[in-house]
């Protein structure tokens, strides 16, 4: 196993192709015949040079990536990961967020009571969740069968080993070629964990109700979920051949951590592409893109 810290720069790790090309319109569509074919090969082109740079392409048109995300409730896993969606979509890379939590909205028409369906004693409300993290998957990957995305998101907590393991078996069992990516946020720091739930009053969950209530509820669902609460190992990592990448960011960006779990002596070059390019990018150098703003918002939070 190939580990990567907060000190490694992320630039001595992967090569990247020179080469950009727009995808906005076209980047889910197999290529049948070279786009450039209408150009004179003997004037631009040698017949290699024609060959790689449509490989090239496709490959890019063609990339299919899943982003697992793990993470507590108020770590701040759907504003990074939003935020990560917007950096690969300015990169020409179509990605969708799929959350779990909007499919139980919408199974349950937002009959949402308080915070007794996370605990993890209540079997029929695990069953559901269990089922929304189902239907979420399997939305994610008919849209990648479908070819109508490049990177999709599973937005859920997936706190647990067996969920973790029956997601990645949902991926298996599609028959989807796709690169798998964990993606573990974490938040450790009471006064960062305090400042991100005072804005789950907000949440959708919470509609109509008082802002104390909302709060102390949320509080309690997280309590819920610290319980069952299993952190990703490296023998669990590696016990999933299907995945390229673990990627780990930390209170915001102060930390972060890059490991290839199944290089097996291979180069890591082997595991990378373009996508986990910039994703390794993304993570590595999130404080300079997000964090500082995000430290701004916490102390003057604080200094109210």
């Amino acid at each position: 196993m190939k580990t990567v810290n907060s000190s490694t720069s992320i630039s001595s790790l992967f090569d990247r192709p020179n080469i950009t090309v727009n995808t906005n319109t076209s980047n889910t569509t197999t290529l049948t015949t070279p786009i450039i074919s209408a150009v004179s090969l003997n004037q631009h082109f040698q017949p290699d040079d024609l060959y790689r740079v449509n490989e090239l392409i496709n490959h890019k048109l063609n990339n299919k990536t899943i982003v697992l995300l793990v993470g507590l409730p108020a770590c701040g896993k759907s504003t990074i990961s939003k935020q990560l969606a917007n950096y690969l979509q300015s990169n020409n890379y179509n990605s969708k967020i799929y959350n779990a939590g909007n499919i139980r909205r919408n199974q349950k028409h937002n009959n949402f009571t308080n915070s007794d369906f996370f605990n993890p004693n209540n079997e029929e409300a695990k069953n559901e969740r269990e089922n929304f993290a189902t239907i979420t998957m399997n939305n994610l990957l008919n849209d990648l069968q479908e070819n109508k995305i490049n990177v999709g998101f599973l937005d859920a907590t997936n706190t647990t080993i067996e969920r973790r393991s029956r997601m990645i078996n949902l991926i298996k069992e599609s028959g989807i070629s796709a690169n798998i990516i964990v993606f573990d946020i974490q938040c450790n720091d009471d006064r960062l964990i305090n400042f991100n739930i005072s804005g789950k009053a907000f949440n959708p969950d919470y509609v109509g109700k008082d802002y104390s209530s909302s709060i102390n509820d949320f509080k309690q669902r997280t309590k819920h979920y610290f319980k069952v609460y299993e952190p990703i190992s490296s023998s669990e990592l590696s016990k999933y051949s299907l995945i390229c990448c673990y990627f780990k960011l930390v209170n915001g960006g102060k930390s972060h951590q890059i490991v290839y779990p199944n290089t097996k002596g291979l180069e890591i070059n082997h595991f990378s592409n373009d996508i986990t390019t910039l994703i390794g990018s993304f993570v590595s150098n999130y404080s300079l893109l997000h964090g500082d703003r995000y430290f701004e918002a916490v102390n003057a939070f604080y200094e109210k």
